[in-house]
């Protein structure tokens, strides 16, 4: 976290679907409770489906900065 903004998230594939991120997000949101933003690549379409579900808003599409430069999009969550 860096203040309201999911900086990075990871769950090794061997945790995937046993819950770890939706306990992170939900208390993201619960130290947070006014919102929260993120950035995902565009391509990461299991990260997308997830925050989507997860009540997330796409808000934005762009390019990450460098080193990266992949196409990304902005994801905001608000109460």
């Amino acid at each position: 976290m860096n203040g309201s903004y999911i900086d990075r998230m990871y769950v090794d594939p061997t945790e995937w679907r046993k819950g770890w991120g939706t306990r992170f997000v939900a208390l993201a949101k619960t130290l947070f409770p006014g919102g929260l933003q993120l950035h995902t690549h565009q391509q990461n379409l299991v990260a997308r489906e997830f925050y989507e579900r997860q009540g997330f808003t796409a808000v934005k599409f762009g390019i990450s900065p460098p080193l990266e430069c992949a196409p990304d999009v902005e994801y905001h969550w608000r109460p």
